[in-house]
């Protein structure tokens, strides 16, 4: 969240918001507001297990280079 806050130059409050109404169309979510209080328990369970699996793809992305996925892997040789 602090990452959201720098980039967009939002408050807490704006970024937690934008991150559930992210999440909420990422899963095809039907929230009547962008709060984790609207979340049923099993909407609780699903946003964790996505969560994880983004930030574990992030992860990876980063651990291969900046030329991942261009048919190119750094090799690291000049």
């Amino acid at each position: 969240m602090v990452g959201k806050m720098r980039r967009d130059g939002v408050n807490p409050f704006e970024a937690r918001g934008k991150a559930i109404k992210w999440l909420a169309s990422e899963l095809n979510f039907n929230l009547s507001t962008p709060s984790i209080h609207a979340l049923t328990r099993e909407q609780c369970e699903q946003a964790i297990r996505y969560i994880s699996e983004f930030q574990a793809a992030r992860q990876r992305s980063s651990e291969r280079g900046p030329l991942a996925g261009h048919g190119m892997e750094a090799s690291g040789e000049d």
